[in-house]
């Protein structure tokens, strides 16, 4: 599925935002633009990558 270009770096903002010590997967990649391009909100993605195990680890890294 092709997705815009907005789409796209408004989702690799969010990857380098939320999960700065994790390298970007495909799988992962491919999931929040599917949704985006099925009707997801930008705020619903936001708060995937906000709720995710990799942002909660990074965010106990620094000892929050």
């Amino acid at each position: 599925m092709k997705h815009s270009k907005k789409v796209r770096i408004y989702g690799k903002k969010c990857e380098e935002t939320y999960n700065r010590d994790y390298a970007p997967d495909e799988v992962g990649r491919a999931n929040w633009l599917n949704k985006l391009a099925n009707g997801a909100s930008r705020e619903d993605v936001m708060n995937g990558f906000g709720g995710s195990q990799e942002f909660a680890n990074m965010l106990a890294g620094f000892g929050l």
